[in-house]
């Protein structure tokens, strides 16, 4: 099975490609797997055919018109925004056994109006935040290091800012420590 689809997918690569051989060369090498080309390798046994491949024109795709926006028919712009998580500060260690990060973040020049959306990033794994607000909240974060960063969103889903990154640590209360500190 595996050889007829290698097969298949040796033969398909010549017909796609735009430059073909008038004589496709074949042959197996010590691990069984079966090879194509255009010229012989050296000192291979190989095996040859003479094939006929047309190559199929392309039709021309059509140019899309672009719209002319009159400045009566422009969009307002909107503001370049400024992110900045202000709390927690850099380098902060977070008591949290539950496991959750409280970050509020600051806006400039003004509040977003037009539908944005504001999301935390904590390693990656992204969280909804309330923007008329600048609060987040991470839940179901292990304890250790962390990169905190938000992303503003345009209603088309597109960045349109990003905060500073900011480092944080995690420490969760296991039984252990309680257990250490009644001693």
């Amino acid at each position: 099975m595996k050889k007829g689809i290698l097969f298949f997918t040796g033969m398909t690569a010549f017909f796609l490609t735009q430059t073909f051989a008038d004589e496709v060369y074949y042959w197996k090498d010590k691990n069984g797997v079966t090879h194509f080309s255009d010229a012989p390798p050296a000192e291979q046994k190989t095996q040859s055919r003479q094939i006929d491949i047309i190559n199929p024109s392309v039709p021309a795709l059509p140019i899309p018109q672009q719209n002319v926006v009159t400045p009566t028919q422009a969009e307002p712009k909107s503001p370049e925004y400024t992110l900045t998580i202000t709390s927690p500060i850099n380098q902060e260690t977070i008591r949290s056994n539950e496991g959750k990060i409280n970050v509020s973040v600051n806006i400039a020049p003004e509040t977003p109006q037009n539908g944005e959306v504001m999301q935390l990033l904590v390693d990656e794994k992204r969280f909804a935040c309330d923007v008329e607000t600048g609060s987040c909240q991470a839940f179901e974060i292990d304890r250790g290091a962390h990169q905190l960063k938000t992303e503003l969103f345009n209603k088309n889903g597109n960045v349109i800012s990003s905060s500073n990154t900011v480092s944080v640590y995690l420490f969760k209360t296991t039984q252990l420590n309680r257990q250490l500190r009644r001693q």
